[in-house]
C-alpha cells in the first residue's frame, strides 16, 4: 500500500510576524525537516510540502532529503487551497494521504505509524483522524475515495471539517496521548511554549474538531 503525505506550508505566518514556519527550528532542525523524518521514520512513501512562492529565494533552506516541494499556482494563504495544490501532482498510486499543517511539528513517528495500520486494517472506513480528549489531532489521514470530495469542497468553508462532518461513521479514531498532534504553533508566544514543552496538557492552537 502506497501511503503520501502532504505538508501545508504556504501561509503567510502573521501572527508569527511573517516569519516562515516551515523554517521555525526545534533542536536545530526547521518544522518541515522534522515532519519530513516523522514521516520517513513511519513508512511514509513519498513527501510533499505546498509552500508559498515568497519562498523561491530560500530555496536552499527549504531543501531536505527526502521532500519534494510544490508551489500554489496562484498565492495563497487558505489551507484547503494549499492541500488542492498539492493533491494535483500527487501519483495515482497513492492510496492514502496524511494532511499535515507545518506548524504541528512534533508528532511522532509511531503514532503516525498506528494511523496507516488501523487504515489498513478497515476496509469500510476510509478516514483516521488522531483524538484527544474530545479534540483532533494532526495529521489527518484521507483514503483515496475521499480525495475528488476534497477536491470538490468549496473555498471559504470549513475544509476538511466538511469532509469529516459529512459522515461520521466512516471515520476511525486514534486516540492518543502524543502531546506533538495537538500542538500547534500560531503566535511567538505558542512557539516559545513549544520549545520549553510547557504545554500544560492541552492543545496550543485549534486543530479539526
Amino acid at each position: 500500500m502506497v501511503v503520501g503525505a502532504v505538508i501545508l506550508a504556504a501561509g503567510a505566518s502573521r501572527r508569527m510576524g511573517g516569519r516562515p514556519k516551515a523554517l521555525l527550528k526545534v533542536g536545530g532542525t526547521s518544522f518541515l525537516a522534522l515532519l519530513t523524518g516523522t514521516f520517513r521514520s513511519a513508512g511514509v512513501d513519498q513527501v510533499l510540502a505546498v509552500v508559498s512562492s515568497e519562498l523561491r529565494p530560500r530555496a536552499a533552506a527549504l531543501a531536505v532529503p527526502g521532500l519534494e516541494l510544490v508551489v500554489p499556482p496562484a498565492p495563497t494563504a487558505e489551507p484547503l487551497a494549499s492541500l488542492k495544490a498539492g493533491m494535483a501532482v500527487i501519483p495515482d498510486d497513492w492510496q492514502a494521504m496524511l494532511v499535515q499543517p507545518v506548524d504541528h511539528p512534533l508528532v511522532h513517528p509511531h503514532t503516525v505509524r498506528r494511523q496507516i495500520d488501523l487504515f489498513s486494517a478497515d476496509a469500510e472506513r476510509p478516514v483516521v483522524q488522531l483524538r484527544r480528549r474530545g479534540c483532533g489531532g494532526h495529521p489527518l489521514l484521507v483514503g483515496r475515495t475521499c480525495f475528488q470530495e476534497i477536491l470538490d469542497l468549496p473555498e471559504g468553508g470549513d475544509g476538511l471539517r466538511d469532509l469529516l462532518r459529512a459522515d461520521p461513521g466512516r471515520i476511525i479514531p486514534c486516540e492518543t496521548a502524543d502531546r506533538g498532534a495537538f500542538s500547534g504553533v500560531n503566535t511567538e508566544e505558542d512557539f516559545r511554549r513549544l520549545l520549553s514543552q510547557e504545554t500544560g496538557g492541552r492543545p496550543i492552537s485549534h486543530p479539526f474538531r
